[in-house]
């Protein structure tokens, strides 16, 4: 088994074994995006991204995160950096 495979299957444990864990936290909202990613060191097996947001909504506008905009960027961010700043797509 190769080194990127180990750490594959290592990688996809922790994220099996948190991913509940973020769903209780955030009971408001939850999202999941997954993306796979061609590199050039991996052009036959494309990385595969997973991300998820939790929501756990005090103030403001609730927004789904995960955010994903038409050209295929992602955003996650933690609201109190913000200080309730609302965060809105922006339609091109």
């Amino acid at each position: 088994m190769s080194v990127y495979k180990k750490i594959f299957l290592f990688l996809k444990k922790i994220h099996d074994t948190v991913l509940p864990q973020l769903e209780r936290r955030g009971p408001d909202a939850f999202g999941t995006h997954e993306e796979a990613v061609t590199t050039a060191s991996h052009k036959d097996e494309p990385l595969k991204l997973s991300f998820t947001g939790t929501v756990l909504h005090l103030r403001g506008t609730l927004t789904q995160q995960p955010l994903r905009d038409k050209f295929g960027n992602v955003l996650l961010w933690n609201g109190e950096i913000f200080d309730g700043i609302e965060v809105k797509i922006m339609v091109y």
